[in-house]
């Protein structure tokens, strides 16, 4: 069983969003058009104290993926829990605030998933949140994913994106994902992913395809070493 937490020291750059979008896309059987190469047991921890992940799940009403509220204190049991319960992946929802919940959570890691945005005050909180990675020893265990890119000049928005990243020594995901605002606002809404809504609009199809590719991204990731720029670029 693998562990991934969701962490950066920002609300609002994505965390619950990937979190979740990727979560229904690799156990969903509504993406019957391109499903993922294998299926997966999901289990994501919430210790988000706005519980955005649970209520998501709620409006979902399924266990694909299934969703627990949880306190800090309790995350090693639970985890412990998924694994007998046959869970393969556990995704871990922290707080926008760095603090001993989100260490907690990088320690028992086996990947650190850290969304940025293209906004300089993402950038900003990589220093914090580089820092509690190195408290955890788990700096190693980290990837950048470059998130909500604006699709208008896009590779100027990638590229100062990545040198921000790139700064702090982290590696980073060779797909990112574009600002699909209402697209993802309508999945969220649904309780869905966005790749399990067939809307002909491009926006929709577009959304999808990034998270597909997210998923490929991270799912090809080999945990058991210390990571380098080049074994995932």
């Amino acid at each position: 069983m693998r562990v991934w937490t969701f962490a950066v020291q920002r609300g609002g750059s994505g965390k619950t969003s990937l979190a979740t979008h990727l979560a229904a896309y690799a156990t969903s059987p509504l993406d019957k058009d391109r499903p993922p190469p294998t299926k997966e047991r999901i289990a994501i921890i919430d210790l988000d104290p706005q519980h955005s992940a649970y209520v998501w799940h709620q409006k979902r009403g399924t266990d694909r993926p299934n969703v627990i509220e949880a306190a800090p204190d309790k995350l090693a049991k639970m985890i412990a829990a998924a694994e007998d319960l046959g869970v393969t992946l556990v995704m871990i929802d922290t707080p926008g605030k760095i603090d001993h919940t989100t260490l907690a959570a990088m320690r028992q890691s086996d990947l650190i998933i850290v969304p940025v945005t293209a906004c300089l005050f993402d950038h900003v909180a990589l220093q914090d949140t580089v820092k509690l990675l190195e408290m955890a020893g788990k700096k190693h265990a980290a990837i950048g994913v470059i998130n909500q890119v604006p699709t208008k000049k896009l590779a100027q928005w990638v590229d100062e994106t990545s040198v921000a990243i790139e700064r702090f020594g982290l590696p980073i995901a060779d797909a990112y994902v574009r600002h699909h605002h209402d697209q993802f606002l309508e999945a969220n809404n649904a309780g869905r992913g966005v790749t399990e809504l067939k809307g002909k609009n491009k926006g929709m199809q577009a959304a999808a395809e990034d998270i597909r590719e997210l998923w490929a991204c991270l799912a090809r990731i080999k945990t058991s070493a210390p990571k380098t720029k080049e074994a995932v670029r």
